[in-house]
């Protein structure tokens, strides 16, 4: 199975207005985004695969200010 057919993700989670999920299912989520993320590190995917699992990772990702910060810094130092 290939993840290049799967729709682009291009977005940041945003906060919005009527969707609600329990924590049952926030708490599930983050364990499959946690298995993708090991399962990436660990070479599992294909290059581009590897690429569309991380995009889709990120989708999810909502950055507080200071997290934003701390990259570049972090970024910079590199």
């Amino acid at each position: 199975m290939s993840f290049e057919d799967s729709q682009p993700m291009n977005m940041k989670a945003q906060p919005s207005e009527g969707v609600f999920i329990t924590t049952e299912q926030a708490k599930a989520v983050n364990v499959l985004l946690a298995a993708a993320q090991v399962a990436q590190k660990a070479g599992a995917f294909s290059l581009s695969d590897a690429n569309a699992v991380f995009e889709a990772t990120q989708t999810f990702r909502i950055e507080k200010p200071e997290e934003v910060q701390e990259e570049a810094v972090q970024e910079a130092a590199s």
